[in-house]
């Protein structure tokens, strides 16, 4: 049994209970202004395992949402389409901070309001609490379960959005960017859990930007480029058919010095001279340590790379440093000179600073443009609330042209896809040519072409002698030759995460 729908005469949707053959056909769907994708034409059968690629913005969100019933095609054909469908997608991710944000009660209590808890959130996806606990157990959740939604990692979020989804019984479960801000072990981890799902009836449909994060169990392939579907069928015909292909260079070394934009009246730190100090740091929230007796040093010139499992505080410490983080008020930690909580401004830390990070992507919900988006990076702000020079204007233009977004400057930076906002939010971060780059999981959601290009644009601000860079990875094959410092998080439930500093 199943229930049809006619749209029009041309769109017809059939539902089914299990997951029969699963068909695309001559479809085309609208995006936005503009972008489309068209005569889509895909078959899913139980018993495949499917990964959908291709460049930023090439439509394969948009397809997800196709896959999952979220979105509707303008015309075509999709039958087949099971009752269960599961789907998780950065859109679902920044929902769910949204909605802790409004419901925040903490002006309301005389304490912090933790949210929903780890726990409550999966069940909302079944009322079943003993499943739910499995499934989180099985994800490496079960000492999270009482804790709020806020005071996770993005990884653990993204952990616990699948498990909601998985408390349903999805026939098909549709995950865009699914290892995104998970460390290796829990990348692995999620990597088994997704083949254990389709041995036992589930079909997965993975969305990933790069090819390099193919898991092994994967058996069909299909590759998405500007609203086409140019290849779609068993891997090792797409893997035969890639071999052909040349890879794209890194434009970095044309990068106009337009882009970058020096305050000529701030400061310009010494050689040698210490950016930022922690002196025995530690830190907790709601009785919980997080991290505990952190000390390090990073000086001008000094760049660090930052490594640890999800949940061991990293989040935390560029927090601190960012400015954005009350708990930096309670310890000893100093910023370009001065002790935080002396009467230094916010706005003095961060005009010294270019950050970047999956919170802060997320926390971006000004109604911004590609174009007024980089410009709010010269004011510090999420928005733009000043008038710009022309000389300003231009840098963020130039900007654009490097990037081959210059066509999408007045869109709504929210209809751009996941990855297009990382690669705008870094020229953001980088535009006022910062003393310090703080640079957090910069190639999450980003496609080949583009990791390329993050990384060889982090390496050469490094080596120019003018920006000291904090980078955070969890990826072994995202190095950068500029780095001369590794500092290793490991955590610890019971006292909170040590830190270790390796000079390289």
């Amino acid at each position: 049994m199943g229930i049809v729908g006619s749209f029009g005469g041309f769109l017809h949707l059939v539902w089914y209970k299990r997951p029969m053959n699963m068909n695309l056909t001559a479809v085309d769907y609208r995006i936005a202004q503009g972008a489309w994708l068209r005569n889509i034409n895909l078959t899913l059968s139980l018993g495949e395992v499917w990964a959908v690629i291709g460049p930023n913005g090439s439509g394969k969100s948009a397809l997800g949402k196709l896959l999952s019933g979220k979105s509707l095609p303008t015309c075509g054909t999709v039958s087949g389409l099971p009752m269960s469908v599961g789907h998780i997608s950065f859109e679902d991710h920044l929902a769910t901070i949204e909605r802790e944000i409004r419901e925040d009660d903490t002006d309301f209590m005389d304490r912090i309001d933790p949210g929903r808890s780890a726990l409550g959130f999966i069940m909302e996806g079944g009322a079943d609490e003993a499943k739910a606990r499995q499934l989180g157990d099985s994800f490496g959740l079960a000492s999270l379960f009482d804790r709020g939604l806020r005071f996770l990692s993005t990884g653990e979020i993204r952990k616990s959005l699948i498990c909601r989804a998985l408390m349903a019984d999805p026939a098909l479960l549709v995950l865009d960017d699914p290892f995104c801000g998970l460390d290796k072990g829990a990348a692995a981890s999620l990597g088994d859990r997704i083949h254990a799902l389709s041995r036992s009836g589930v079909t997965p449909v993975m969305i990933l930007g790069r090819t390099g994060e193919l898991p092994p169990f994967v058996t069909h392939v299909a590759e998405m480029d500007e609203g086409h579907l140019v290849c779609s069928g068993p891997r090792d015909e797409w893997a035969a058919r890639r071999k052909g292909l040349k890879s794209s260079a890194s434009s970095v070394a044309n990068l106009p010095g337009a882009c970058f934009l020096e305050d000529e009246k701030a400061p310009v730190p010494l050689s040698g001279e210490a950016l930022v100090r922690f002196q025995d740091v530690s830190v907790a929230y709601n009785g919980r340590p997080v991290v505990a007796g952190i000390t390090f040093t990073i000086r001008r010139g000094d760049h660090f790379m930052i490594t640890g499992p999800n949940g061991s505080g990293k989040s935390t410490l560029l927090s601190m440093i960012n400015g954005d983080n009350p708990k930096a008020y309670g310890n000893d930690i100093f910023l370009f000179g001065q002790k935080r909580g002396t009467g230094e401004s916010i706005w003095d830390i961060k005009k010294r600073i270019g950050y970047l990070s999956a919170e802060f992507q997320i926390g971006y919900r000004a109604a911004a443009t590609p174009f007024s988006t980089i410009l709010s990076g010269l004011s510090d702000s999420i928005g733009t609330y000043r008038k710009f020079s022309t000389m300003e204007k231009e840098a963020a233009l130039a900007w654009l042209e490097v990037l081959g977004m210059a066509g999408q400057k007045d869109r709504p930076l929210r209809s751009l896809s996941s990855g297009e906002q990382r690669m705008i939010l870094i020229a953001r971060a980088m535009i006022k040519a910062p003393p310090l780059l703080i640079l957090d999981e910069p190639c999450q959601g980003l496609d080949d072409t583009n990791s390329r290009f993050v990384l060889d644009l982090a390496d050469k601000v490094g080596h120019s002698g003018k920006t000291t860079l904090i980078y955070v990875t969890h990826t072994e094959a995202d190095t950068l030759s500029c780095i001369t410092h590794h500092m290793t998080l490991t955590p610890n439930r019971e006292t909170g995460s040590k830190a270790r500093v390796e000079n390289l």
